[in-house]
């Protein structure tokens, strides 16, 4: 993989006393100063670009942005403005700094002489490879406006996907939060004050009432020895899953999990069916689109038999049976390459399974939230409710005996 270049942000000024503004990248840092020198300017600060704190968290480039992206450079493009004028437009217009310092660059780039691909290619961190290898393509077709129609549609249903599975996410993660802190609410300040009438009250408290008070010493002992266990386990996971043997393990994992087994691969063959069927409508070879698929499907096993059937046609083998052989996709899916395959319309069965999958990850993730909103609801209710009883029972035990 390519060396992701830092930028650096410089500031250059004349004997007039006229400053200017720029970017560079850490290996053109000897040129800018030659560069500047020539036009009379002379370097006054060089400063890396880092990201900010806010940046972390607010500036990610989504699916979303990517579709404006390329709907408003295809849209431009065909109305005859030049690549250097759209980019201008689009850094203008958009909100991301990422975008905005890229296409500063890619500007340059282009204007010596350079592709749009080859300018892109140096912000594979900003830009996804599939959309590059596209521009590349509609570049070398002369379609790149076709081209960045087709990736503006297909980034727009990645995004309403990504929406509805973040919405899926979210909302049983606040309820959980929630109730994390509710709880913590009536161990630190409900149950303290009752502990010593408890305690006075005699006689046998309820088991419910038990196990609550326990658990509550147990937690107040135990909280340093308890946070270092949970923070080394979160350490150990989150180690564990970025080396290559425990991603391909969590990978494998996601796809045997009952329940979400099911909606996660018809999530990984929709994206791998629509990718394919854009690349191979373009009039990319079937092992190319492969190799260029393979990188967007996020899943290290379905990525090694994908790999493996690339390599199985390049001997020779059917598409049909290479897909078979490596279990990539279901039995619509593959009945639906082998009709494509045989045909000669390929493309079309492959979009056509996309749609179909798509359709049914909407579906699955519908059916989901409407019933992820009762059940957290109840979850919350028998939680609280539960440590709320634990502390009243006892105090009306109390008083029915003044009583």
């Amino acid at each position: 993989m390519e060396r992701v270049k830092r930028i650096f942000k410089y500031t250059a000024v004349n004997l007039k006393g006229s400053r200017i503004k720029g970017y560079c990248y850490d290996t053109n840092i000897n040129k800018l100063k030659i560069d500047l020198r020539n036009k009379g300017y002379f370097l006054l600060d060089l400063k890396m670009k880092r990201k900010s704190f806010k940046g972390l968290f607010y500036k990610k480039v989504t699916f979303q942005d990517l579709s404006v992206f390329c709907n408003g450079l295809s849209t431009m493009i065909d109305s005859g403005i030049s690549i250097s004028q759209a980019f201008s437009i689009i850094r203008d217009l958009n909100n991301k700094k990422q975008i905005k310092e890229s296409l500063y660059e890619i500007d340059k780039s282009v204007s010596k002489g350079e592709t749009i691909y080859l300018g892109m290619k140096r912000f594979s961190g900003i830009y996804p490879t599939f959309m590059i290898e596209m521009i590349k393509l509609g570049e070398e077709s002369g379609n790149l406006d076709e081209v960045l129609k087709k990736l503006s549609q297909y980034y727009e249903k990645r995004s309403k996907i990504s929406v509805k599975i973040k919405t899926l996410i979210i909302y049983p993660m606040l309820v959980f939060v929630t109730s994390i802190f509710m709880i913590i609410f009536v161990m630190m300040k409900i149950i303290p004050q009752f502990m010593e009438i408890l305690n006075c009250s005699g006689g046998e408290l309820p088991i419910i009432t038990r196990f609550v008070l326990f658990f509550y010493t147990f937690i107040k002992t135990n909280i340093i020895q308890i946070n270092i266990v949970l923070f080394s386990f979160i350490g150990v996971i989150y180690i564990y899953s970025n080396t290559p043997g425990g991603r391909t393990y969590l990978d494998s994992l996601k796809m045997k999990i009952p329940l979400f087994n099911k909606f996660y691969n018809k999530l990984i063959i929709s994206r791998f069916s629509i990718s394919m069927g854009i690349l191979v409508s373009s009039g990319v070879i079937i092992v190319k689109a492969l190799e260029i698929t393979q990188s967007i499907l996020l899943n290290k096993v379905v990525e090694r038999k994908v790999m493996i059937a690339a390599e199985d046609i390049k001997k020779g083998e059917s598409i049909y049976y290479s897909f078979r052989k490596q279990r990539i996709g279901d039995d619509l899916f593959l009945a639906l390459v082998k009709t494509g395959e045989e045909s000669g319309n390929l493309d079309n069965m492959l979009l056509k399974a996309g749609e179909i999958f798509e359709d049914d990850v909407a579906e699955i993730l519908k059916k989901v939230i409407a019933l992820i909103e009762p059940i957290t609801i109840l979850f919350l209710a028998f939680f609280i409710g539960a440590f709320v009883i634990a502390a009243l029972m006892p105090v009306f035990s109390i008083m029915d005996s003044i009583g």
